[in-house]
């Protein structure tokens, strides 16, 4: 049964944002509808400048920053409710679209339908009201996010983008194409905050294993995965998620608009946000909002519940085949509602397809330069290359012959899918579920395995929802799969399409076939004619899929498009489409009736100066009523009697209803005509001067503290009037007068500009406070006429933040610094003292050091001597003085210190220089012998004194020290006469101090005065003034009868042992020699079942009783040394019952494992017969328990045996064989031997090993040759299908721990290997190998050519060959490696031997290989 079928169904809690009332914040408080003025010069024309996001004013040029949203950002983590900003309210149906402002420059009503504009001219006074104040149509966000990117880089994009969509795109799109029609449009978005609380709860799955297994005739992949309860509970913050506030652009997945373009640029930079000013919008397009939280409500659920979701995902990695959550509770502790207008750059244009028809949309982000697109789609052309292809693939077809006809049908279908989905990107879109900024807090895991999910099908998990999108809209099938999958998006769009396109080639042909056989005759069809009816389905199916959607020849011309947009720019637009700005004042080209469209209806109503029927065009050769030159007279009288601009607009008026220019382009006299053209010209000139006189030399409002000099200039004569203090003064260039001044400059056009400066010389001051002085506390209390800027820096570097009526009372030197807004700067210097100076004294050597310090330190008075601040140190600021004076005369010192504000101390001292006399010093030991010493012991010290000793009371400060042993010992009071002090000191076990007399020191002690004495090293006593340390202990060394140091030995049940066999010598530093002890004390004692005590015991006539198998005497020898040592020692004797196993006519036969503990399974070192062993298929265990090898002589009443102790040794003399047959050795051991090297003829030893298993072996170090082999070959050796290999070095082993090998040939000794598996060899000078057909990992040799070397023969692998370093090469002796034929070593490694060129012998036979060599 498939486990991953078993899955249950998932619970899903909806993320439901906070239903209840909400705080409102208000984002438009200070805000006024009206003039948005230039805060430099006072000009309402105001647009964006730059992609910096800065406003600039046309009439000065001065460019500012905006307005930062207050109010709109914070803690997240703080979010606690519903918060919505003000202009995300609910619009208000019902309520008017039209807003009435009145202009406060001019007092005219202006009237703005903010369906259209949020901006418009006022008609009298020319200057820019905006609304600024929400209203309740949603048309006035809280945020605008100001255009970074400009017009020009959004057309490169655009440009970019379709430039690589050409040659399918449809021919008509690609000759009207122009991005010149590319507009600017803010679109409304919602931004949504959101504080959650997250606890996910389901399974997860984690591949262990992939494997194919055959199913019936095929193979198919399956999966084994570890199954897991998997439980995430955290916090969420979830930042500036953002989503479409307008009903059409929320629709992606509308059919007649490509919307999700727009979606797809998204993420904005959110945090860049500014304060909602219409000014931004300035010759842009802007979208209304027109839905309300509620109706947005559900989208954005969805889309905070997918980030929550992918967040969760980070700490799921582990998981690769996904994770199924049964529970998602999403808790929303805080949600916060702001509105906002956002910069997109689009390029729209619209395709009908019959009766339908769609808008396709590229657009840019106005702050990213993301771009994103929909390109209508050249059908025939796509048609027809994808037959192409499909027609080249099938005379390739034709002409290799595949079976399986149908392949060919597909790549023509591959190529029109992939090129369709390229050009219209239907599914892009914005993932918000890993794009919108997110912090996860307080991530609380618990996984918990589960079971072992074996043969499953799928590589994902079933019913994994880890990465489902809910906030994505509608999706195409293939799209939603690959999301929620996490699938690579192109390879799994190309295997969507395979597999939909393999099914409409079936379909197409089959039906060709059955057309063939039904129909035309099937195979009796000539030649290939039967592939023309398989071109003609194709066009079929082609064309099915191309006109399914209506006629593509129909394309309306590229339009900035959209619901709602608001056209605020301020551009002119003629009936042709052409920009109108003439600014030429030639008369032939003066379009006067455009001139004057700025002119308000007010004064053409209300000026009262002319009437139309007071003029008659000429008509024909009619001739005129009125005087021309009468009516430029009046004109001209209008202009010059003008008061404001006002009056000159009303001239213009007049100018343009008398038809000046048609009547003077009449008149027949060429001469008069010329003379009134100059007196027009002159008129148009003011006519179009819209510019005001510049003012330069001073800014406006600036304030000044220096004389200033203007200049001003214009395009015509210039009225000039100036004030000071309000009142007129006469015309100048030049002020150096303390005031405020106010220059007005108005030019013939009545266009005025008007400056505001003030001089101010004088400094401003601190009232109260004088420079230089002290004080306890200050305030400040500063007098200016202007505002003040106050700088504080707090001793010459700390910077202090202060404002006017701050009160300091911290200590420290203060440099106060004011300066107005002309500049006029002041510096004062104040001290605050609180702190009185300080007086101390202090030791330095034989003398004492008085020394007085204090920050403003003036007088220092010692005794009747007085000091001042010529006699002080200070520091570089004249500031913490010290005064110094050394005292080394005893007596009675009186010091009285004063600061500048007054405060002062006084303070009294006692002189001493005399340090402590030692009366003497005391050194015992405290046991009897009281000038002995030993480890253990614990040593007096008493000192005794003239006066008192100074002990502080912290003991890190206390220096009266005993140094001893390395170590230091603190000195207390005693409670012996006079001023005596005590320290002991006990010598530990591990004390390094040399033999002999105690070696010491006492330091540290001193005076209450701080007089040091010198330090002592020598007892200075009647009685007690040594003591003699011996720190060596006696040794005991137990001597057995095979001549070892060790605690037990074993001999032989029944054999005789002398007490002069074991005995023990003691050696002590007071001994000159190793002196024999006799035992103090002999128990015997028995074995457990024997169940009896252990008694005292002594040896009949000087020999020991073996007789009882199992007993044991304990023999203990104890020694006292003059110094007070006692060491004991005891030796174990137990009685062992070894015995070998014996031969029946030679054979010994295994019918049961062997497990003898530590004793070892065969112990014969001399056979003189042949031996053969038959494991029959078991296996021989030994666990020693002691790293030793040695010899053990036994005896008995009649002669004496040799045995190795603790290893299994299989020998026997003159050539006779010892076999050994089917068995297996384990566990801890010495060297199995194979031969023993006892004597001078191991060189006669001959074993066979058939069918033996020694692998993974624990063995202790050899003895001599310092290395640890598992085997120890000693005379001839044959090893017959032997697998050797796998030794450890046993825990058992101490230093030195020698290098393990699986095999070790002696010298003399031959070794030969058949059909076998070893892991490692050491070989000595001496020693021969051959190995055939069998495997080597590594040998390490050492073997010279006279013994025959090393041979690897046929059918053999040794894949490395190392020749030892320490070799002793000679003309006669040399290394000698002999590769034959079907031999390979993978490596011989020469780099570490010592040889000459010459020395080494390297014989590869044809045949043989060696792989590589490795020189020195």
């Amino acid at each position: 049964m498939d486990q991953e079928n078993n899955v249950e169904e998932v619970k899903d809690n909806s993320f439901d944002l906070k239903k209840e009332k909400a705080t409102i914040i208000q984002t438009d408080v200070g805000a006024k509808d009206g003039l948005n003025k230039c805060p430099k010069c006072g000009s309402t024309d105001i647009s964006p400048v730059g992609n910096g996001g800065k406003l600039k004013c046309h009439f000065c040029r001065h460019e500012f920053e905006p307005e930062k949203a207050e109010g709109l950002s914070g803690d997240i983590s703080k979010l606690d409710g519903k918060v919505i900003s003000s202009g995300a309210q609910d619009i208000v149906s019902g309520e008017t679209d039209i807003v009435t402002l009145k202009c406060s420059g001019c007092g005219a009503e202006v009237v703005i339908d903010t369906n259209e504009a949020l901006q418009a001219r006022c008609h009298w006074c020319r200057n820019t009201l905006s609304i600024n104040q929400q209203v309740p149509n949603g048309s006035v966000p809280d945020v605008v996010l100001p255009f970074y990117i400009s017009k020009e880089d959004a057309k490169a994009e655009i440009e970019k983008f379709v430039s690589k969509r050409n040659f399918f795109a449809h021919p008509k799109f690609v000759k009207e194409f122009t991005t010149d029609n590319i507009c600017g449009v803010f679109f409304p978005y919602m931004i949504v905050d959101v504080n959650a609380h997250c606890r996910f709860t389901g399974q997860g799955e984690h591949q262990t294993r992939s494997y194919r297994v055959k199913s019936g005739d095929n193979y198919v992949t399956k999966y084994d995965a570890d199954l897991y309860d998997v439980h995430r509970e955290f916090d969420i913050e979830i930042d500036d998620l953002a989503v479409e506030s307008s009903a059409d652009k929320l629709d992606k997945n509308s059919e007649d608009k490509t919307n999700n373009v727009i979606n797809a640029i998204m993420p904005f930079d959110l945090m860049n946000v500014v304060k909602w000013d219409a000014n931004y919008l300035k010759g842009y397009t802007s979208e209304k909002r027109d839905l309300n939280i509620d109706q947005i409500k559900p989208h954005v659920s969805a889309q905070a519940k997918d980030v929550a979701r992918f967040a969760a995902n980070d700490s799921l990695q582990f998981y690769d085949r996904g994770v199924r959550w049964d529970s998602q509770d999403i808790n929303i502790k805080g949600e916060k509602w702001s509105s906002a207008y956002l910069p997109v750059w689009l390029y729209s244009y619209q395709q009908k397809k019959g009766n339908k028809s769609i808008l396709h949309y590229v657009a840019v982000n106005g702050r990213t330069k993301e771009v994103m697109g929909s390109i209508p789609i050249n059908m025939f052309r796509l048609l027809f290359v994808s037959i192409l292809v499909g027609i080249i693939f099938f005379g390739i077809w034709c002409k290799v012959d595949f079976e399986g006809d149908v392949l060919f049908l597909t790549p023509g279908f591959i190529t029109y899918f992939v090129i369709y989905y390229r050009y219209r990107n239907k599914d892009a879109r914005h993932r918000h579920e890993v794009e919108t900024r997110r912090k996860v807090l307080n991530l609380q895991q618990a996984d918990k395995y589960v079971i072992d999910k074996k043969g499953l099908s799928n590589h994902i998990m079933s019913g994994a929802n880890n990465n489902v999108v809910d906030g994505a809209g509608k999706q195409n099938f293939m799209t939603k799969v690959i999301e929620q999958n996490n699938l690579n998006k192109k390879y799994w769009y190309f295997l969507f399409f395979w597999l939909y396109l393999q099914f409409y080639t079936f379909v197409i042909y089959y039906t060709w076939q059955y057309i063939l056989y039904v129909f035309l005759g099937g195979e009796n069809m000539q030649g290939k004619k039967k592939y023309v009816v398989l071109v003609l389905l194709l066009l079929i199916g082609f064309g099915a899929i191309s006109f399914a959607g209506g006629n593509e020849d129909e394309l309306i011309s590229s339009e900035p498009s959209g619901n709602n947009l608001n056209n605020t720019g301020d551009i002119n637009v003629d009936d042709n489409n052409q920009f109108s700005n003439n600014e030429n004042l030639e008369i032939d080209n003066y379009n006067l009736e455009e001139d004057l469209e700025e002119i308000p209806n007010d004064v053409n109503n209300n000026v009262g100066i002319f009437q139309p029927d007071r003029v008659n065009n000429f008509i024909g050769n009619n001739v005129p009523v009125v005087n021309l030159e009468t009516i430029i007279s009046q004109i001209e009288d209008m202009v010059r009697n003008a008061k404001n601009k006002e009056h000159i607009l009303a001239a213009k008026l007049f100018f343009n209803n008398s038809n000046v220019l048609n009547l003077l382009d009449r008149l027949n006299n060429l001469l008069e005509r010329n003379n009134l053209k100059e007196r027009v010209e002159k008129l148009i000139k003011i006519f179009q001067d819209n510019l005001a006189p510049i003012i330069e030399g001073i800014e406006n409002n600036k304030i000044t503290k220096d004389d200033v000099s203007i200049e001003i200039s214009g395009d015509s004569d210039v009225d000039v009037v100036i004030t000071l203090n309000g009142e007129n003064i006469p015309v100048d260039n030049k002020f150096v007068k303390e005031g405020k001044y106010v220059v007005s400059a108005t030019d013939l056009a009545k266009n005025t500009v008007t400056v505001t400066f003030i001089i101010d010389k004088t400094k401003p001051v601190l009232n109260g406070l004088v420079s230089g002085n002290h004080y306890d506390e200050f305030t400040l209390d500063v007098i200016d006429n202007t505002e003040v800027t106050i700088d504080v820096i707090k001793d010459h570097k700390d910077v202090v933040e202060a404002s006017n009526g701050m009160t300091f009372t911290e200590d420290g030197t203060y440099k106060i610094t004011l300066t107005d807004e002309a500049g006029n700067a002041n510096v004062y210097w104040l001290a605050i003292d609180n702190q009185n100076p300080t007086i101390i004294s202090e030791k330095v050597e034989k003398c004492n050091d008085i020394i007085v310090s204090d920050r403003y330190l003036t007088e220092v008075k010692v005794n009747d001597k007085t000091y001042t601040r010529s006699d002080f140190t200070h520091d570089n600021h004249n500031e913490y003085f010290e005064y110094k004076e050394k005292v080394c005369v005893d007596g009675t010192y009186t010091v009285i210190a004063k600061d500048k504000i007054g405060n002062d101390l006084s303070q009294t001292f006692e002189f001493d220089g005399t340090a402590p006399i030692v009366n003497y010093v005391a050194v015992l030991s405290k046991k009897d012998n009281y000038n002995k010493a030993i480890k253990g012991d614990t040593i007096r010290f008493l000192i005794q004194f003239n006066e008192e000793i100074f002990i502080p009371e912290n003991k890190e400060d206390r220096t009266f020290k005993l140094k001893i042993d390395g170590k230091e010992v603190l000195f207390q009071r005693s409670q012996g006469a006079g001023f005596e002090y005590i320290a002991e000191y006990k010598i530990p076990q591990d004390s390094t101090m040399e033999n002999g007399e105690l070696k010491f020191e006492i330091v540290g002690y001193k005076d209450k005065f701080g007089n040091m004495g010198e330090p002592v090293s020598e007892a200075k006593h009647y009685k007690y003034n040594s003591v003699y340390y011996d720190g060596i202990e006696p040794t005991i060394k137990l001597v057995g009868n095979q001549g070892r140091n060790k605690n037990e030995h074993r001999v032989i049940a029944g054999s005789q042992i002398k007490e002069t066999y074991v005995y023990a010598t003691v050696s002590d530093n007071d001994l000159d020699k190793p002196l024999s002890i006799a035992p103090s004390s002999i128990k015997r004692c028995y074995p457990a079942e024997a169940k009896k005590a252990c008694h005292d015991y002594k040896p009949e006539n000087g020999v020991y009783d073996t007789s009882g198998v199992g007993e044991r005497y304990n023999i203990t020898y104890t020694y006292t040394d003059a110094s007070g040592y006692t060491v004991s020692r005891t030796m174990l004797l137990v009685m062992d019952d070894y015995k070998n196993p014996t031969p029946v006519n030679g054979v010994i036969e295994l019918t049961k494992n062997v497990n003898n503990g530590y004793i070892p399974f065969y112990n014969v070192l001399d056979n003189m017969e042949p031996v053969t062993i038959n494991g029959n298929g078991h296996s021989v265990t030994q666990n020693i328990v002691e790293d030793a090898f040695y010899w053990q002589t036994l005896y008995n009443d009649d002669n004496n045996l040799n045995r190795a102790m603790l290893g299994n040794v299989f020998s026997s003399l003159n050539n006779s064989k010892i076999t050994i047959n089917d068995l297996t050795f384990k566990g801890i051991t010495n060297s199995i031997s194979l031969g023993h090297y006892k004597n001078s003829t191991y060189v006669k030893y001959n074993t066979e090993l058939n069918n033996v298993n020694i692998v993974d072996l624990d063995v202790v170090s050899y003895s001599a040759p310092g290395i640890a082999p598992a085997v120890m070959l000693y005379g001839i050796g044959t090893f017959n299908n032997v697998n050797l290999y796998g030794t450890k070095l046993s825990d058992l082993d101490q230093s030195p721990r020698w290098p393990v090998y699986d095999l070790a040939v002696g010298n003399y000794s031959n070794a030969i290997i058949n059909n076998s598996k070893i892991g490692s060899v050491f070989t000595w000078e001496q020693a021969t190998m051959t190995i055939k057909n069998s495997t080597v990992d590594y040998i390490y040799t050492k073997m010279w050519n006279n013994k025959g070397g090393l041979i690897v023969d046929e059918g053999s692998v040794v894949d490395n060959i190392t020749v030892a370093s320490n070799i002793v090469t000679s003309n006669t002796k040399k290394v000698l490696i002999t590769v034959k034929s079907g031999a390979v070593v993978n490596t011989i490694d020469l780099s570490k031997s010592n040889y000459n060129e010459d020395q080494i012998v390297i014989d590869i036979q044809p045949g043989g290989t060696v792989k590589n060599i490795i020189k020195k």
